[in-house]
């Protein structure tokens, strides 16, 4: 026998949020340089909680599932809506420049206190859905520097690195005990290095390019762990490019390509219908790019 269910739920879902936050910076600087300085910080960071849109669906799912006989999973409560974010940031770094501008420094110290950090996690069952999450309390620390040497008008080398190390102090996933974990989506490392090379060129035609720019570039990341577990991750990983362009006043033109060696690596983890995908990076590729200003 046909059986007829009327599911009217009414209801409303409300959240406000206000937020004080306060920063303290120190500054220092020495030689009348511009640029040249040290500094310490001390902030509060905050991000506002919300609702899980993508879930409507599944809450809808799973109370028709309870009229079945089926007891429901979950409550709305639990996976429409997520507490805000606060953290408490500490930095404190340099800024150094030569006198000729030739070399170009900057270094940096940070840990950030963070509680209730909001993260991207996938319920189980056969929801095609995603939610935010809070995590109990997490904690990250890590050190960033750059370097600019500029030895004359045509030549140009720059370099980066970051190092991070974020990791659960208390979070319960309702499964396991993930203190000491790393945070997923946080790439332990991160690297830049780039030559640039700019050849002028003699004319006298206002049309005719005024330059030519080479540009050598290679950017690393990783490891990357794609959940709070950490048994799913991404390990560190190059993506080497090049670029070459004609320059003028008036319009540039500019032949480039990426990822030149096909490296292939993972930019996404995520779960559908009960199974784990990993989304593929972008392959080789070659490109022209032109600019007109009118």
């Amino acid at each position: 026998a046909k059986r007829t269910i009327d599911i009217d739920d009414r209801g409303r879902l409300h959240k406000k949020f206000i937020e004080f936050l306060p920063r303290f910076t120190a500054v220092y600087k020495w030689n009348n340089i511009t640029g040249n300085n040290v500094y310490a910080s001390i902030a509060r960071g905050y991000k506002a909680g919300g609702f899980n849109t993508q879930m409507f669906s599944d809450v809808l799912q799973q109370r028709l599932m309870g009229y079945m006989g089926i007891s429901q999973q979950y409550s709305p409560e639990q996976v429409v809506s997520y507490r805000p974010e606060r953290s408490m940031n500490y930095e404190i770094g340099a800024h150094c420049t030569t006198p000729d501008n030739v070399w170009t420094s900057q270094i940096a110290l940070f840990y950030i206190d963070c509680r209730n950090q909001q993260l991207t996690s996938f319920p189980d069952g056969s929801t095609t859905g995603r939610i935010m999450t809070n995590a109990g309390r997490t904690r990250s620390a890590g050190a960033e520097v750059s370097l600019t040497w500029q030895p004359g008008r045509q030549w140009r080398f720059s370099t980066s690195y970051g190092f991070t190390d974020a990791r659960f102090r208390s979070y319960n996933n309702g499964i396991e005990d993930l203190r000491g974990k790393r945070i997923p989506y946080a790439p332990q490392n991160t690297f830049f290095a780039s030559a640039n090379y700019y050849l002028p060129l003699k004319t006298n035609t206002a049309n005719m390019p005024d330059r030519i720019e080479f540009n050598v570039n290679c950017r690393g990341i990783g490891p990357i762990y794609w959940d709070d577990t950490n048994s799913v991750s991404q390990n560190f990983y190059t993506l080497l490019g090049a670029s070459v362009g004609i320059v003028n006043k008036r319009y540039s033109a500019t032949l480039w390509g990426e990822n030149l060696t096909s490296m292939q690596y993972s930019t996404f983890y995520f779960v559908s219908m009960g199974n784990a995908f990993l989304q593929r990076g972008k392959p080789r590729r070659i490109g022209i790019t032109l600019r007109i200003k009118i």
